[in-house]
């Protein structure tokens, strides 16, 4: 299944500010919502997301998220992004308890793409987030 960002996140870690994604396949079917809140008061931004946010090895297992954890299942990444807006490392800082959907976590958001910022080639910049992935 191929997804489409609908709305655009915007992530300012030093409001610990949350944003919320829904995906949906291109068919007009509802995807899931992923939730991503910053968990650090430091004073620094995270950049933007943009393009197309893909959860594909998540979706498939949303029939087991609904059937064992009712919809709804949570974990917390540590996510760094380099300057030219890849991501540089994804790292799960506490695990969803459900290890096939960690690997689908981190692989999905392997893929995504941020907003370029200025920034020594080798800088990276990371944040810890709250992550809950609400199947519908």
């Amino acid at each position: 299944m191929i997804l489409r960002l609908i709305s655009v996140l915007t992530i300012a870690s030093a409001c610990a500010k949350s944003g919320t994604v829904a995906i949906h396949d291109g068919r007009g079917r509802g995807g899931a919502t992923i939730d991503l809140t910053a968990t650090s008061s430091s004073s620094r931004s995270f950049p933007v997301l943009v393009g197309q946010a893909r959860l594909a090895a998540a979706d498939r297992l949303s029939h087991r998220i609904r059937a064992e954890r009712g919809g709804i299942i949570d974990a917390n990444v540590r996510l760094c992004v380099a300057p030219d807006g890849r991501v540089a490392e994804v790292a799960i800082a506490r695990s969803s308890g459900m290890p096939e959907f960690d690997r689908a976590l981190v692989s999905g958001a392997e893929g995504w793409t941020y907003q370029p910022f200025p920034g020594a080639s080798d800088a990276k910049v990371c944040e810890h987030f709250a992550i809950s992935y609400i199947a519908n």
